[in-house]
């Protein structure tokens, strides 16, 4: 086993750990306020104003926030959507790196064994 391969398997391990840590905390922070039970209650608070308001001004300023928080959720699970791809193809990336040295390594092992046994 040659310290070089080790050093390299240990490192892209620790890195996919990392990483899937730090996604786990910023998921963990960020899905709340992606789909938060109030914006979801307030839907219908907002329909019942609109259908008892006689102001167009009042009707347009609920319209405005509405657009404004659709726009917001929208931006959110998109940033979700791009982090969680990332950090995907990173994990797959350091997987594959992983698997090579895991397989230079049998090989080593192979001939160590092979050499010996001679």
């Amino acid at each position: 086993m040659t310290p070089r391969s080790l050093k390299i398997l240990s490192a892209s391990t620790w890195a996919v750990l990392s990483i899937c840590v730090i996604m786990f905390f910023y998921l963990a922070i960020a899905i709340p306020n992606v789909i938060s039970e109030s914006i979801i209650n307030g839907q219908g608070n907002y329909v019942q104003e609109i259908r008892s308001s006689t102001d167009l001004h009042k009707v347009q300023q609920i319209a405005t926030m509405l657009t404004q928080e659709e726009a917001y959720i929208s931006i959110s699970a998109m940033m979700l959507l791009i982090l969680a791809v990332i950090t995907l193809l990173l994990c797959i990336l350091c997987s594959s790196v992983s698997l090579f040295q895991i397989r230079r390594l049998r090989r080593q092992f192979g001939r160590q064994t092979m050499k010996s046994g001679e």
